[in-house]
């Protein structure tokens, strides 16, 4: 599969509330009902969202809400929307990136991973998706520092329990 998100078909994705399972789907309604047979919690995520369209719903009391406008720039790809999705603490949007095709072990030029992101802005759920799907606890961005490392400089106790 592509990483460009541009030449592949329309993905939406329905990411269950522990992020644990996600379907995609090509129609909006094929990951609706997803979603809703997901249960409460569920989110659905449209990938290739134009900014500021609608892009994310999530299951609220049996219906879907709308809890989000497109941030994300199909254009980038995969990739660096899952690094842009760890930045910004969004665990279920991850999981839709990594459905699409993302490398959960992507970096950027500092060699920081989104593994490295989730843990310094400190999103438990975000680096247990990451973890899940393969994230290396142990790359060392530029400065020679890893994942892990951060997680035990942060002495956050769940944060460290991950990586223990």
């Amino acid at each position: 599969m592509s990483n460009t998100m541009n030449d592949t078909i329309r993905a939406y994705v329905a990411v269950a509330a522990d992020f644990g399972d996600a379907i995609r789907s090509e129609t909006p309604e094929g990951a609706e009902a997803a979603a809703l047979a997901f249960g409460e919690g569920a989110h659905v995520i449209d990938t290739l969202g134009a900014p500021y369209h609608p892009a994310v719903q999530q299951v609220v009391s049996g219906e879907l809400m709308l809890v989000g406008f497109g941030s994300f720039n199909p254009k980038r790809g995969a990739d660096a929307n899952l690094l842009e999705a760890a930045k910004k603490k969004q665990p279920y949007a991850m999981r839709a990136f990594l459905e699409v095709g993302a490398n959960p072990g992507v970096t950027e030029k500092d060699g920081a991973t989104a593994l490295h992101w989730a843990v310094g802005r400190g999103c438990v759920d975000c680096a247990k998706v990451l973890l899940a799907a393969g994230g290396d606890a142990d790359a060392a961005d530029a400065k020679g520092v890893s994942p892990r490392a951060l997680a035990q400089k942060s002495a956050k106790a769940d944060m460290v329990a991950l990586f223990s």
